[in-house]
């Protein structure tokens, strides 16, 4: 009897000690998982990182690219070509001046179809002078120069079909007689910010260009 209940005292520790060691074992896989992920999201955090550090370099190099673009703009700009902007630019100072001046004269009490007459074949011909100066310029860009400055030249070629579109209903209009000093003056004025936007693009062409006042 007494040997029995040693041996049932034996094997119940040798079962507590093999308990024991199954748990340290467990825990001690589950603490190197847990590293394991720890380390994982690290890396990952790492990633991200440097992930995120990347597209903010993007800008500087777009601005580097841009920057060389106008450099070899104004590189292969001639002197020809610079004095062709600038007469642009002073037709289209004058062509926006004569519209306003006819939105303006145009919502005088005294204002006549004759003088309404007048000053659109005066604005006329400022727009067509001004349009004649831009055709000279666009012809004499080599094509480089075209692709560099083709949304400047998209954005004027926009802009004509405008103050033509409304110089065109002027026309029908004065033509037939008819004066409408309202409708006169609102299409002056779209032709003046139509040449104010053609002005604008000007402006920007000559910072890229190189071409001083």
């Amino acid at each position: 009897m007494k040997r029995m209940k040693q041996t049932i005292a034996l094997v119940g520790m040798t079962a507590l000690l093999f308990a024991v060691t199954l748990t340290a074992q467990a825990q001690g896989r589950g603490g190197g998982q847990s590293k394991g992920r720890m380390t994982t999201a690290g890396q990952g955090g790492g990633r991200t990182t440097g992930q995120a550090g990347r597209p903010s370099g993007q800008p500087g190099k777009q601005s580097g690219q841009g920057q060389m673009d106008q450099d070899r703009l104004r590189a292969h700009t001639t002197d020809q070509q610079r004095d062709r902007l600038r007469d642009c630019v002073s037709a289209a100072d004058q062509a926006r001046e004569r519209a306003r001046d006819m939105a303006r004269d145009a919502k005088s009490a005294g204002f006549t179809i004759e003088q309404a007459n007048q000053q659109r074949d005066q604005l006329r011909q400022r727009i067509q002078t001004m349009q004649q100066q831009h055709e000279q310029l666009r012809q004499s860009l080599n094509n480089e120069q075209r692709t560099m400055l083709q949304d400047r030249l998209r954005v004027m070629e926009q802009q004509q079909e405008r103050s033509n579109v409304r110089l065109h209903e002027m026309d029908q209009e004065l033509n037939q007689g008819k004066l409408d000093r309202n409708r006169i003056a609102r299409q002056s004025r779209e032709i003046e910010q139509a040449m104010n936007e053609w002005r604008n693009q000007y402006r920007k062409m000559s910072q890229e260009m190189g071409v001083k006042p």
